[in-house]
């Protein structure tokens, strides 16, 4: 879960050790949550409800799709959708033809990392993603000590990715700016790939003030950066933002992320960011805009929104950390995102899974609307075509 991962490379000083010993207990407490929500099952078959087992007459449905799981990801390939969110201290791949069945659908574990390694514990936000004729998955994880949380990536050769090997490739970062690093996700444009993530620019020296800003980088490889990390989002508006008072004290957060993709059929670049921390109702979506068909390892090319583009509404509180699939037929958008059913619940387990069809503006950017509610009949939605 990505709240406050505070924490400095190698030495730190007094002020620093505070400020990574109080919010790595938040954040580790927000991971314990996502522990309770995974469970301890490695490995469960289909459900044998019977409305999955007839669900083509099922013809509409209502959010959330799942129970509670935090950073819900989506990709899809030969027909398969693969889901995968943060959980446990390992990874898990789901699958399934039918996203409104998710709840149903088969889960395997498909790696553990090792117990004496650099990314042993608070595994999150894994990605799947299949690039090059092979799978790669990525994921934040560290030791126990936030300073050390950066983004991994392992990767498998088979053509189904539950089966085959999940080997480790290593650790995805820039050498010459190597701090704190979360949220990594990747893409394709203009024959080249690169790599997005959320991380900190410089080491954190106070336990007051904390931000977190949106990167990118080319790639060598899907495991191998190739140039210097470009900042293209930095958390400068006041809706990405937050600042609450405890024991006496004042705490500044300012985030940007959970970095995600979506093109238009131009090939257009788009990339949602999570604005703010799930700690409270005005989490959001922002959006980052590429110039068409220009670099996007130049910082001006970037364009940020001036106010969020997708946020809370009636029983969808916080809607943020966020995905994109497309309906079997191709025809549709779709955005898979969490959020709360009532105020107030923040980083909880009240955090559910929904997915809604979204649609693009004259100008070409997405339109995604406003969350749908959940709790009314007008609420059910029409499942995605086939």
């Amino acid at each position: 879960m990505k709240l406050l991962f505070t924490g400095l490379p190698h030495a730190i000083n007094n002020t620093t050790q505070t400020a990574t010993m109080r919010y790595s207990t938040i954040l580790y407490s927000c991971f314990f949550i996502s522990l309770v929500v995974a469970g301890c099952s490695k490995e469960h078959a289909p459900n044998l409800d019977p409305q999955y087992q007839s669900k083509d007459t099922v013809k509409t449905f209502t959010n959330p799709i799942k129970r509670s799981a935090l950073d819900p990801y989506v990709t899809q390939k030969d027909g398969f959708y693969y889901y995968m969110n943060t959980g446990a201290n390992y990874l898990i791949l789901t699958r399934t033809q039918e996203m409104i069945f998710l709840d149903q659908a088969y889960s395997k574990t498909i790696y553990t990392p090792p117990v004496i390694s650099d990314y042993n514990t608070n595994v999150s936000k894994p990605e799947i993603h299949f690039l090059e004729g092979k799978w790669y998955t990525y994921f934040s994880a560290d030791n126990g000590q936030p300073a050390n949380r950066r983004v991994y990536v392992i990767e498998n050769s088979s053509a189904d990715p539950l089966q085959g090997t999940w080997e480790f490739k290593g650790k995805v970062a820039d050498p010459a700016n190597d701090f704190i690093a979360t949220d990594g996700t990747v893409f394709e444009y203009n024959n080249a790939l690169y790599f997005l993530w959320s991380g900190f620019k410089a080491a954190p020296t106070s336990e007051t003030n904390v931000e977190q800003s949106i990167y990118i980088a080319k790639m060598k490889d899907p495991y191998t950066l190739e140039s210097g990390r470009v900042l293209i989002a930095e958390p400068t508006n006041a809706w990405e933002r937050h600042q609450y008072t405890e024991s006496g004290k004042t705490y500044r957060v300012a985030l940007n992320q959970n970095p995600e993709v979506i093109k238009n059929q131009g090939g257009d670049v788009f990339v949602t960011y999570t604005a703010n921390t799930c700690v409270t109702d005005n989490v959001s979506l922002g959006l980052l805009t590429l110039k068409s068909g220009s670099d996007p390892l130049v910082a001006e090319n970037w364009t940020k929104s001036a106010s969020p583009v997708f946020s809370s509404s009636r029983d969808a509180y916080g809607p943020a950390f966020n995905g994109f699939f497309k309906s079997a037929d191709g025809k549709e958008d779709w955005i898979i995102y969490n959020a709360n059913p009532l105020p107030g619940q923040g980083c909880n387990v009240t955090r559910t899974p929904r997915i809604q069809k979204f649609g693009w503006k004259a100008d070409g950017s997405p339109d995604f609307g406003a969350p749908v509610g959940t709790t009314l009949a007008t609420d059910a939605l029409l499942r995605p075509s086939k």
